[in-house]
């Protein structure tokens, strides 16, 4: 497996067939084209998702 050069997370818990699937499944198909391998998440929870824009923007 090589090492991922983007990551893409989701925080989609159910994503559906025509709705956030659609849309992950095209973005991960343009990261992975134009950047290379994709390290992806899906299925986070609001505590998570607040403690990763903690973690990215810590001062804010």
């Amino acid at each position: 497996m090589q090492t991922p050069r983007s990551v893409y997370i989701a925080f989609e818990v159910f994503p559906r067939p025509k709705g956030a699937s659609s849309h992950m499944a095209s973005m991960l198909r343009a990261l992975e084209s134009g950047h290379g391998p994709v390290l992806s998440r899906f299925g986070a929870q609001v505590d998570m998702f607040m403690k990763l824009c903690t973690m990215l923007n810590p001062a804010g």
